[in-house]
């Protein structure tokens, strides 16, 4: 769920929450970001909009262990919503870095 964002280029995180869980990522999705320039998004995005995203993030090895690198996340695709005329196909195919659902 989106709860905060810029609405634009920005090196500022838009804050998401998922199952009660705020975290923040850096939105890299250029062409979602196009379509709100270009207002094609075809709902309007406010704090509350249910939003699923591709996300990535950096991970180095500490010991035996991963440890998240602090600011790493970033958005690298907006599944939905669609901007108008953005169809299913363009969805990349799967890999093994982490997903997050925002909603």
């Amino acid at each position: 769920m989106l709860m905060q964002a810029p609405f634009y280029v920005s090196a500022r995180h838009w804050g998401f929450s998922r199952d009660g869980v705020r975290f923040s990522a850096q939105m890299a999705d250029l062409e979602f970001l196009q379509a709100i320039t270009d207002k094609t998004i075809p709902i309007s995005l406010q704090e509350g909009v249910r939003m699923e995203i591709r996300v990535e993030w950096k991970e180095r090895e500490l010991g035996k262990a991963w440890e998240y690198v602090p600011d790493s996340r970033k958005v690298v695709q907006v599944l939905s919503p669609r901007p108008t005329g953005r169809t299913a196909t363009d969805e990349p195919e799967e890999d093994d870095q982490g997903d997050e659902d925002a909603g």
